[in-house]
């Protein structure tokens, strides 16, 4: 533990992220988000022509927007489509 330092334990309260950081971060941001949402949004269109359902592009992008946004305030990994996974939970 003397190399690690101190660990903060509990739970970390909600703060703004870091604004500088943003120009250092926006390029690669944008690219990466768009290439989650085009994962998530083929993912979710294979399992709508499977189970018969519609999938509207923007409310998929709202929602992945909540869920990457509101989570930056409280020290949260970014979410997106994993194909394995749902692949799994759909059999």
């Amino acid at each position: 533990s003397s190399i690690a330092g101190h660990i903060p334990t509990g739970f970390m309260p909600p703060k703004v992220p870091e604004w500088n950081l943003i120009p250092s971060v926006a390029v690669d941001a944008i690219a990466i988000s768009i290439i989650g949402f085009a994962i998530t949004v083929s993912l979710s269109e294979m399992f709508a022509k499977k189970h018969g359902y519609t999938v509207r592009a923007n409310q998929e992008m709202y929602a992945i927007g909540f869920c990457n946004i509101i989570p930056s305030f409280f020290h949260c990994f970014t979410t997106s489509a994993a194909l394995a996974k749902t692949l799994v939970k759909d059999s």
